[in-house]
């Protein structure tokens, strides 16, 4: 069977060939989007190509299994929550070629995003290797308070790029467990040892954060 891929090219009727330089315009400014919420109409400007046609890109890029969406968190009350899903590449290196990033300098903006990339791969993959019937989310606010991660409905992950948790990175966590009963806390980062905050919050250095969970204590 043939896999055949339509581009929606929307009113203004692209021809083939300019619909495949909007593409490749539109995965350059993706790329920049890599863990970020989406917003159709600003990407498809910044690409030169309708939001409806974005869209669709969007579509063949999850089709093809080059990326996937992160679904928001939705069930809390009192904190409004978003309702626009976030975009990752199925690859950390796919993302970083497309942003033009060739070296990662530890505790740097691109580390702590490259990190949460990871960790968001990770999750995805023990989910579905393990078959848990567990949605994988995201939790913000219109507040802008934000959890990375979300497990099914009690496990709440945080990835933070820095070698020391303060009291201000477990802001959205603790957020979200006054809203939800939260069965583990969990901040992922470049510490060196695991440690306990306040309120349960688990501190983990990446390694034994990915070691503890493919053992499966974490879900």
């Amino acid at each position: 069977m043939k896999l055949k891929l339509h581009f929606s090219t929307g009113p203004i009727g692209l021809a083939r060939d300019q619909t495949f330089e909007a593409f490749s315009r539109f995965l350059t400014v993706a790329g920049l989007s890599n863990g970020a919420q989406l917003n159709f109409t600003k990407i498809g400007s910044d690409a030169q190509v309708p939001p409806r046609t974005v869209r669709d890109f969007f579509s063949v890029l999850e089709d093809t299994l080059v990326g996937f969406h992160l679904a928001p968190f939705q069930k809390t009350m009192s904190r409004k929550p978003v309702a626009t899903a976030k975009f990752y590449f199925f690859d950390c290196g796919v993302a970083h070629a497309l942003q033009g990033i060739k070296e990662i300098v530890t505790g740097t903006p691109p580390d702590g995003r490259a990190l949460e990339h990871l960790v968001a791969l990770e999750l995805r993959a023990f989910l579905s290797y393990r078959r848990i019937d567990k949605a994988l989310t995201y939790w913000r606010t219109t507040s802008q308070l934000e959890v990375d991660f979300v497990i099914g409905n009690d496990v709440a992950i945080e990835v933070k790029g820095t070698g020391r948790v303060s009291d201000r990175d477990a802001k959205g966590i603790r957020a979200l467990a006054q809203e939800v009963l939260l069965r583990r806390k969990i901040i992922v980062c470049n510490e060196s040892d695991r440690r306990l905050l306040d309120a349960g919050i688990e501190v983990f250095p990446l390694q034994l954060f990915l070691s503890e969970q493919w053992e499966g204590r974490i879900v």
